[in-house]
């Protein structure tokens, strides 16, 4: 981003701002997280509409499929909810927030 002389060209009521923190789209990728039943709610809106779960390894636990932007954002929900979620599925998901859970506890080791 970098200042400019350009008139401003749009007043702030004409720009259009969700009331989500995150909108899903077709075009995002799909993760399969195992979450325990009362975190849920906690997904909010990585969870697509009409998100059905399925019964996960241990009783309590459920999985679902939630929709992320970008495998960083992943590893910013992992880390938000640090011992509730885990990734399932795709390889490169579990390994994009394993790679990145290393490399945190390796800065600690320094």
């Amino acid at each position: 981003m970098r200042a400019t002389d350009a008139p401003v060209s749009r007043a702030a009521e004409e720009v259009a701002l969700s009331d989500v923190l995150f909108e899903t789209s077709p075009e995002d990728l799909t993760v399969v997280v195992e979450v325990s039943e009362s975190a849920l709610p906690l997904l909010g809106e990585y969870l697509p509409e009409g998100t059905r779960t399925r019964p996960g390894a241990r009783p309590g636990l459920v999985e679902a499929t939630i929709r992320v932007g970008h495998y960083h954002g992943l590893k910013r929900l992992a880390a938000r909810l640090s011992g509730t979620v885990r990734v399932l599925s795709p390889d490169d998901a579990r390994t994009a927030v394993a790679d990145w859970a290393r490399a945190g506890l390796a800065a600690y080791d320094a």
